[in-house]
């Protein structure tokens, strides 16, 4: 039976008219008691409410959720954002609350996409160069192999920077033409590439093979000025620069200097400022062409990300799986990774947890994913395990697992993927995804056969079962234990000061060339386990085995 949250709405109220149709409010008013149809703009203003509220919708113009805020919503269980990214205003406190929260972000991916497909195909047929010269001739020049040589799509080279969800939406559109894909992002694999029609390269072979280059990436720490001088100069003559992602991505000083020259062109619909000064030159520069960052959502575009909110909602009073979690825990350690090896003044790395255990993997009671999430959808959402493990391999510096209580599931892999695990003598450890009807993914599979050998391996990954620390110890899996979770932090301190007094050069070497013999075939064996991992858990047998774990019963398969 579907249920009514008490929900209320914290935003701009510009946003609620613009963005909201009748049709979207009387949904909401079916699956849900909004205390009102006014938007709140502050906490404050919702006072006498705040002890009820299950469900907030936030938009553009929300304060800050914090610890202050949600510790007086005692039964706040779902924040339901409607825009695109929720970092600057969610507080960690939501996430250790396990409150969930879900955003629009895969909404407003399709107009952008939709923009840089256009951007793509209008450079290669050099529309904005020959509308100029038509403009200024008047007359016809055709096959305009003058004006425009190498004019045209066919067979085109089109190079993407950032597999984000822009960026695999612009990879799924060129699928449909003759057209080359070049893909550069560090946390996708070749075969990840190939599934998406795309080829994994280095950034300077994507820049100075693409006839067009199309900028999807994040701007962090490390994507800042990513192309620079160097980086623009090995594009090839008369090819194009798309962004549509951040302005300061670019060296905006660099990319003023190469296209004045004339030598490349640009579609520009972020730059660095957002606004650039009224006597910029490129204002007037041929080859290139501004638009005001109107590649995102706009006008009726902005329905659908209230579309996907609203659904949402309906999912959520159903108690079936929302599509657009956002999640954090996953992207916070993939993000933090890179943090962490860009620092040399980090030599070792101690990964813990709070609370009672490691980690006891993924909660069986929470809702499936939703009926209608596309194959592809949920293949991308399985495949953020493999990119985390990747991360956390490619840590450049030694990394320290210190398991206390249960690693179970995802605990357990986090803790097999890092170089030296620690744990107590009351640790066990547990790959459980078998007595769940599921298949072992996030590429953990090989590491676990790395550690103990392919007959323990067997032993623990067909089983399930929980293994003492002790006998783990024996097997090889820890390094070494402590008597308890007090003297765990010692001994982890222990062994990270003794790795950071070495010389950090050969130690990185060496971890980096370990890893490399060990998993030189692991991606080729295990390229398909998030498919498997999908396959199994849409049988009937899982259906059952979940069942039966949470109701503490016995089951009996069928191999359905």
């Amino acid at each position: 039976m579907a249920k009514k949250p008490i929900t209320a709405m914290l935003m701009h109220p510009v946003v609620r008219d613009e963005l909201f149709r009748p049709d979207h409010l009387d949904t909401i008013a079916r699956v849900s008691h909004l205390v009102a149809e006014t938007p709140f703009r502050e906490v404050e203003a919702m006072d006498e409410f705040l002890p009820h509220i299950e469900v907030l919708i936030t938009s553009w113009g929300c304060p800050r959720i914090d610890e202050h805020v949600i510790s007086q919503m005692p039964k706040l269980k779902l924040i339901a954002h409607l825009a695109g990214s929720v970092k600057g205003f969610i507080d960690d406190a939501v996430w250790r609350r396990g409150i969930q929260v879900v955003n629009a972000v895969a909404a407003n991916a399709v107009p952008v996409a939709e923009y840089t497909l256009a951007a793509i195909l209008f450079a290669n047929k050099k529309v904005f160069a020959l509308n100029k010269n038509y403009l200024k001739y008047k007359e016809n020049r055709a096959p305009w192999s003058k004006e425009a040589p190498n004019v045209g799509n066919y067979h085109k080279t089109i190079g993407i920077i950032g597999a984000s969800h822009v960026g695999q939406l612009v990879m799924d559109h060129l699928q449909r033409f003759d057209m080359r894909v070049l893909i550069y992002d560090p946390f996708t694999t070749p075969l990840q590439a190939r599934h998406s029609g795309a080829h994994k390269v280095g950034l300077a072979e994507l820049l100075s093979h693409s006839d067009v280059v199309s900028i999807h990436a994040p701007l962090l720490a490390d994507t800042k000025g990513m192309l620079g001088a160097r980086e623009l100069a090995l594009m090839q003559d008369d090819a194009t620069l798309i962004n549509t992602a951040r302005g300061g991505i670019i060296d905006q000083g660099a990319l003023e200097a190469e296209l004045v020259k004339g030598r490349i062109n640009a579609i520009l619909d972020t730059t660095d400022p957002e606004v650039l000064p009224p006597h910029n030159p490129l204002y007037q520069l041929d080859n290139v062409f501004l638009t005001p960052h109107i590649a995102g959502s706009l006008g009726d575009e902005t329905q659908r990300l209230t579309d996907f909110i609203v659904a949402e909602l309906e999912r959520y009073s159903r108690s079936v799986g929302l599509k657009h979690l956002v999640r954090r825990e996953h992207l916070a350690l993939i993000s933090t990774s890179a943090d962490i090896s860009r620092d040399d003044s980090i030599r070792a790395v101690i990964i813990n947890a709070a609370g009672e255990h490691f980690s006891v993997g993924a909660d069986l009671s929470a809702p499936a994913a939703a009926a209608d999430t596309s194959l592809l959808e949920r293949r991308r959402t399985t495949e953020t395990g493999q990119r985390l493990m990747r991360a956390l391999q490619e840590i450049r510096q030694p990394t320290i697992a210190a398991v206390h209580g249960a690693a179970a599931g995802a605990g357990a892999c986090i803790a097999s993927v890092c170089d030296f695990r620690l744990g107590t003598t009351t640790s066990r450890i547990s790959y459980g995804e078998v007595r769940f009807g599921m298949s072992l993914m996030w590429h953990a599979l090989p590491t676990c056969v790395h550690l103990v050998g392919p007959s323990r391996a067997r032993e623990l990954l067909m089983t399930g079962q929980l293994k003492d620390a002790p006998t783990l110890l024996q097997w090889g899996f820890f390094n070494e234990l402590a008597e308890d979770e007090d003297t765990l932090s010692s001994l982890a301190l222990t062994w990270a000061e003794r790795l950071a007094a070495l010389p950090p050069v050969p130690v990185q070497m060496i971890k980096r060339s370990i890893n490399v013999v060990a998993g030189a075939l692991d991606a080729a064996v295990m390229h398909m386990d998030a498919d498997q991992f999908l396959l199994c858990s849409n049988t009937e047998d899982a259906g059952i085995a979940q069942r039966a774990f949470l109701n503490k019963d016995s089951a009996t398969y069928s191999g359905r």
